[in-house]
């Protein structure tokens, strides 16, 4: 079972196999064609998706910039994980890793540099990120 599914090219999986003895018995080749197919067969209907390394971050920014800072977000690829609607807007967010440096530079030149990233404070907890 294990040598399928490290075959099979997925990761973060647990396979579970209940046989109940039928009074026939299989040997060990037997259980281990039995097992193997049974997870085999279990693997083609997995739904699947690759993880992508996410970095959180906060911005603070003005109501006018609200919309251009919602879609470089949503461009990224990225995930709003809270917003606070105060004397400013607060986002706290999830930003692909690979694209940070592109946020981060496409949020300074939308905001002639008043715009600028921050590392998630303990203020969120883990539990309120998508994971």
């Amino acid at each position: 079972m294990l040598a399928v599914l490290q075959g099979g090219g997925v990761g973060q999986v647990c396979a579970v196999v209940v046989r109940y003895f039928g009074g026939t018995k299989l040997g060990t080749g037997g259980l281990q064609r039995a097992y193997g197919d049974s997870v085999r067969q279990a693997l083609t209907f997995l739904q699947s998706k690759t993880k992508i390394p996410m970095a959180a971050k906060t911005l603070a920014c003005q109501y006018s910039q609200v919309d251009d800072v919602l879609h470089v977000i949503t461009q990224a690829e990225g995930q709003v994980v809270e917003q606070e609607y105060l004397q400013q807007v607060q986002f706290s967010f999830l930003i692909p890793i690979a694209k940070l440096a592109l946020v981060a530079q496409k949020l300074q030149t939308l905001s002639a540099g008043e715009l600028r990233l921050k590392s998630l404070d303990s203020s969120i907890t883990d539990n309120k990120l998508p994971g």
